[in-house]
């Protein structure tokens, strides 16, 4: 039989080999869901039924618990090993590769060593990969704390890899697309300055001095009013470079990279190697 894949990187999906399976729906597929979020770590009874049904359970809500786990079991096919019942709660085995989650963020990493070692054509096709395995939100429509912090660290993941492909095309000197993609990164994220320091960059390039401009004045005024403060050190350099016309600022090449905060910095124990619908994305196992 073949391997089961699960996709988290958008609404919850579950495939064997390139055959989507059927997935209970409603309150099944949310347990399901949980049990995901938690793979491989123990879910509490009482968690799954806080998920389920907030603080308004009904008197049911153990048994139905119990009746919800059984039926996920039956439409994947698990033996009582691999969703296993321990004590109060339920315990789903799934290893990394098994998660389209696990998969983005080693094939991230893998992309990032391979541009730190010269290897830009192979760190190109690693991260489309990478996104190409995204459908939407992380855990899409769960609104559980421990969802939110998950799906705020896979998307931290997800924008460096936008920003890692957005280095390469400028690195290549294909500012038009680079533009387009920083444009749509700096609105979603208007707070990055990484990002904005690469719109700047993609639009000096592309002849559009005033804008770039533009940019260091709107996020200057941004963190201002919002957080009461100054564009960091690489932002304001590039501002300056701008306003000299500082040559190096014409040339494509690699770009500097920026020193990563603890949240941004990649997995160490990530093992390195040499547009599709939800469904094969989620399933592809690259």
């Amino acid at each position: 039989m073949s391997e089961l894949l699960f996709g988290v990187l958008g609404p919850v999906v579950a495939c064997r080999g390139s055959v989507a399976v059927r997935l209970p729906s409603g309150k099944r597929r949310l347990v399901l869901a949980v049990l995901l979020l938690h793979a491989d770590d123990r879910v509490d009874r009482e968690q799954i039924i806080d998920v389920v049904w907030g603080d308004r359970p009904p008197p049911s809500a153990v048994n139905l618990v119990q009746k919800y786990v059984g039926e996920v079991r039956r439409a994947l096919g698990l033996d009582s090993r691999t969703l296993e019942s321990v004590g109060h709660g339920y315990l789903l085995r799934v290893s990394p590769e098994q998660l389209d989650s696990g998969r983005f963020v080693r094939l991230l990493a893998e992309a990032v060593q391979r541009r730190v070692v010269g290897d830009q054509a192979g760190a190109r096709l690693g991260l489309g990969e990478a996104s190409a395995l995204w459908r939407g939100p992380a855990f899409s429509g769960i609104e559980t704390a421990d969802a939110v912090t998950e799906r705020a660290r896979l998307d931290e993941y997800r924008v460096r890899a936008w920003e890692e492909l957005a280095e390469l095309d400028l690195s290549r000197g294909e500012n038009v697309p680079a533009i387009a993609e920083l444009s749509r990164l700096a609105a979603e994220h208007p707070f990055r300055e990484r990002v904005r320091e690469l719109h700047m960059i993609a639009l000096y390039r592309g002849g559009r001095h005033a804008e770039a401009l533009a940019v260091f004045q709107d996020v200057r005024r941004l963190l201002a009013e919002e957080l009461g403060a100054d564009p960091g050190p690489r932002l304001r350099m590039v501002h300056e470079q701008i306003l000299r016309a500082d040559p190096a600022l014409d040339s494509a090449g690699e770009l500097p990279q920026p020193v990563l905060s603890p949240v941004c910095q990649l997995p160490s124990d990530i093992p390195t190697s040499p547009a599709a619908s939800p469904s094969s994305t989620a399933c592809s196992r690259p």
